[in-house]
C-alpha cells in the first residue's frame, strides 16, 4: 500500500502510545521487554493495526502513568449507560445478572461505573441475555486500515487452518456471518477492534483479561 492510501489519521492510543515512548527515550523492544510482549506486538500497537487487549492496557498504564484504557475504549460509558438501562428495564439486581452471564458481581459493577471495558466473552454472554448486539456500544469507529492488511489476512486464514476448522466454524465462534470471515482472509477488509480482540482472545494471540 502507497502513501498515499494510508490512512490520515491514526487511532489516539497508537498516536498517544508513540508519543509517550520517545518521549521516555525508550525502543519498541525496551517497551515491550518492560510490559512483557514482543516488540512486534508494540509496532503493530504503534501502527494502530491492533488493540492493546485489557491485560497489555494496564501494563502500560503503570509503566506511563497514563490511563491507556479510557484512550483505547472511549466508548466505556456508552456501554455502561446501555447495560445499566438493561438491566434497570430487565428489573434485576448486579447479582443476578453476574451468576447469568457467569461473572463475579464487581466485573458488572464496575462495567457499569465505565471503569472496566468487557471483553468478547462478556460481551457476547451480555448479547444473549439481552437479546441484543451488546458490540454496538463498543466501537462506532472505521476499520484500523494499514500497509498490514495483507499480513491480518493471512494471519487469520493461518490460524484457522492450523486450528483445522472452517470458515463458518470460526464465524459462528466469534459472533460473525461467514462472509465477512472470507473478507478478512482475502484482505478486502480489515477487522474492526473488537473484532481483532475477539480474534486475539479466541486464537490466543494475546492475553486478555
Amino acid at each position: 500500500m502507497s502513501d498515499s492510501t494510508k490512512p490520515n489519521t491514526k487511532p489516539e492510543y497508537a498516536k498517544l502510545l508513540r508519543t509517550l515512548r520517545e518521549e521516555k527515550g525508550v525502543t519498541q523492544a525496551q517497551l515491550a521487554g518492560a510490559i512483557g510482549v514482543t516488540a512486534g506486538m508494540v509496532l503493530l500497537w504503534e501502527r494502530g493495526t491492533y488493540v492493546p487487549g485489557t491485560k497489555s492496557a494496564l501494563a502500560l498504564s503503570g509503566y506511563f502513568g497514563v490511563d491507556f484504557e479510557r484512550v483505547i475504549r472511549p466508548n466505556s460509558s456508552r456501554f455502561a449507560g446501555e447495560l445499566k438501562r438493561l438491566r434497570t428495564q430487565k428489573g434485576i439486581y448486579q447479582t443476578e445478572l453476574a451468576d447469568a452471564v457467569g461473572v463475579d458481581v464487581t466485573i458488572i459493577s464496575r462495567l457499569e461505573t465505565g471503569e472496566r471495558s468487557p471483553n468478547f466473552k462478556t460481551i457476547r454472554a451480555l448479547s444473549e441475555f439481552f437479546g441484543t448486539d451488546m458490540r454496538a456500544f463498543i466501537d462506532s469507529e472505521a476499520d484500523p486500515v494499514s500497509d498490514d492488511r495483507s499480513e491480518i489476512a493471512r494471519k487469520i486464514k493461518r490460524a484457522r487452518l492450523e486450528k483445522g476448522i472452517t470458515q463458518k466454524q470460526l464465524a459462528e465462534a466469534i459472533g460473525v456471518m461467514p462472509p465477512v470471515i472470507h473478507t478478512w482472509e482475502s484482505g478486502k477488509h480489515t477487522p474492526r477492534p473488537y473484532m481483532l480482540a475477539a480474534l486475539s482472545e479466541y486464537f490466543g494471540w494475546e492475553p486478555r483479561c
